[in-house]
C-alpha cells in the first residue's frame, strides 16, 4: 500500500503541488558579465581626487558651521548686554507690567523703545544668524547619502516604479 507522500530532503511530506513545481523551476538569475567591472568603475574608480576634494569641502563646511554658530552665540550675548545697558529691557518689562499705559500712549512708548534700541548689535546678530543659516543649508545639501544596508523595499515586494 502506497500513500501519496514523498520524501523531500530526507523528510516525509505531502506531494508537491503547483506552487512547489513553480519554485522548483526557478533558478538564480545570472548577472551580466560587465556588472562587476561597471560597479567597480563607478565606486572605486570615481576619481580619488574628486572624493578628496568633496571631503575637504565637507570639513570646511563643518568648520564654518562651528565658527558661525560661535559667532551667533557671541553676538546674542553682546546684544543682550547692550539691551540691558541701554535700558531697553527695562522699557519692555515696564510695558509688560503696565500694558494699560502702553495702550494709552503707544507713540511715547515705542519712540522711547526705538530710541534706546541697540540697532547695531541687532544688525550684527541678524547677519550672524544669516551666515549660520546659509552654512547649515550648504552642509545639509552636501550630505553624502549613506550606502544601502539591505534590499530596497520595492525589490522585496516585487513592486516596480
Amino acid at each position: 500500500m502506497t500513500d501519496e507522500r514523498m520524501t523531500m530532503n530526507g523528510a516525509d511530506g505531502p506531494p508537491p503541488d503547483d506552487l512547489d513545481r513553480v519554485f522548483a523551476r526557478l533558478a538564480s538569475p545570472v548577472p551580466p558579465a560587465a556588472l562587476i567591472p561597471t560597479i567597480l568603475a563607478r565606486t572605486v574608480g570615481t576619481a580619488p581626487a574628486a572624493v578628496a576634494r568633496r571631503e575637504r569641502m565637507r570639513v570646511a563646511l563643518w568648520v564654518s558651521y562651528g565658527v558661525t554658530l560661535s559667532l551667533v552665540l557671541v553676538c546674542a550675548v553682546l546684544f543682550g548686554q547692550a539691551l540691558h545697558a541701554t535700558g531697553t529691557l527695562d522699557y519692555l518689562a515696564f510695558g509688560l507690567h503696565d500694558f494699560d499705559l502702553v495702550r494709552r500712549s503707544p507713540g511715547l512708548f515705542w519712540s522711547a523703545f526705538i530710541e534706546h534700541m541697540p540697532w547695531m548689535h541687532l544688525l550684527v546678530l541678524v547677519a550672524a544668524l544669516a551666515a549660520w543659516l546659509v552654512t547649515t543649508i550648504a552642509l545639509l545639501r552636501r550630505r553624502v547619502p549613506s550606502p544601502p544596508t539591505g534590499p530596497h523595499p520595492r525589490m522585496v515586494t516585487g513592486a516596480t516604479r
